[in-house]
């Protein structure tokens, strides 16, 4: 009986288990970010929606034309989310 030989496949498979577990715990924790990421970009695109909406009805009541450019630059921001989060969530939710 080799001694050496044995020690030496031990720790190959120590390193091996180590490794697979290790893998496992990164593929879990991807998917875990996965969904903190959608649930982030979904909250975001609601929170640009609703300032947009929000812009528009003010300047709707003031007919400022400043009002008017906030208004559009919060629904171009609403729309550059939107334009930017639909790939993600394509590879997100597959």
């Amino acid at each position: 009986m080799n001694w050496e030989t044995i020690g030496q496949n031990l720790l190959l498979l120590a390193v091996g288990i180590v490794t697979a577990w290790n893998v496992w715990r990164a593929n879990k924790n991807t998917a875990t970010l996965n969904k903190v990421h959608l649930l982030v970009n979904h909250q975001m695109e609601m929170t640009q929606k609703s300032l947009a909406e929000v812009s528009m009805a003010k300047y709707l009541l003031t007919k400022d034309p400043m009002d008017k450019a906030a208004a559009d630059a919060a629904m171009a921001a609403y729309l550059k989310h939107i334009e930017r989060k639909s790939p993600i969530d394509t590879n997100e939710t597959t």
